[in-house]
């Protein structure tokens, strides 16, 4: 750990950032600029957009469909124990989950080794963007309480980090980072050492690591909003309003975020 502390000190890579981008041309520079821009926040909101207004137009569907299912219930089913009515849900939501996982298993399967690998290492790196910017198994710290560094913890859960704001500045940076690393490698402007050679490893992974990304805002944003417990830490900052304003707006957040860490592209 103290030789990774000591290596990582050592690094240059404000300089090295800066060195990249110098050795761009113009025409190129552009170009990762509006890629980035594009990829972050135009896809997001077409492919991903359309998807949450299917959720937010499914809602009374579900709150309708909900109802009639508990008005057919009748007492003197539940009295005497007649719960077909009720076990119909849950095994059907079981039938359907064991039918997709061995869907799943199938699709595996029938991958070659080199395609195996492919996945695991997608899986892998996928679920470690998460904790990272969750912060941890806990999802305690991560990007969003990096306002703490910024404001002190009187400024902590800031509107601008607690929120799908900080999401798209994460994903436009990563993927101007990942995309000028490609550049780089590409006119031979990379810097030759282990940590510039490992980012353009996993700059080929650019959407297992953003989808990442935004699972683990989603994840953090849900666990502040402490749905099931009865009070929350409010936004700072946002004063005059009530505690279920705060846990909505929290779980909104969560809910958005989650939806844009679905795949969204398949050419990377």
């Amino acid at each position: 750990m103290g030789y990774m502390k000591n290596y990582m000190s050592n690094l240059e890579i404000k300089e090295d950032l800066i060195l990249m981008i110098n050795n761009l041309k113009e025409s190129d520079f552009n170009e990762i600029l509006i890629d980035s821009f594009k990829e972050s926040i135009y896809f997001t909101f077409t492919n991903k957009g359309h998807q949450l207004i299917k959720i937010i137009k499914s809602i009374p569907k579900v709150i309708k469909s909900t109802s009639e299912f508990l008005k057919s219930i009748k007492i003197e089913d539940i009295k005497k124990f007649k719960f077909k009515k009720l076990l119909y849900i849950p095994k059907n939501i079981l039938s359907e989950s064991k039918k997709i996982i061995q869907e799943k298993y199938t699709e595996f399967n029938n991958l070659t080794f080199k395609e195996k690998k492919g996945k695991i290492v997608n899986v892998l790196l996928f679920s470690l963007m998460t904790l990272i910017t969750a912060g941890g198994v806990d999802l305690e710290g991560g990007v969003p309480d990096l306002d703490i560094k910024l404001f002190g913890i009187g400024g902590h859960r800031n509107i601008f980090f607690h929120s799908i704001i900080i999401g798209f500045i994460l994903e436009f940076s990563l993927r101007f980072i990942l995309k000028l690393v490609q550049k780089s490698k590409e006119y031979g402007y990379l810097p030759s050492n282990i940590f510039w050679k490992t980012i353009y490893n996993l700059s080929l992974r650019e959407d297992v690591l953003v989808n990442g990304a935004w699972i683990g805002l989603s994840l953090h944003f849900f666990k502040d909003a402490n749905i099931f417990g009865g009070r929350v830490k409010p936004y700072s900052g946002i004063r005059g309003k009530s505690m279920s304003f705060h846990k909505r707006l929290f779980a909104t957040n969560g809910l958005i975020a989650g939806i844009f860490g679905i795949k969204k592209k398949d050419n990377n």
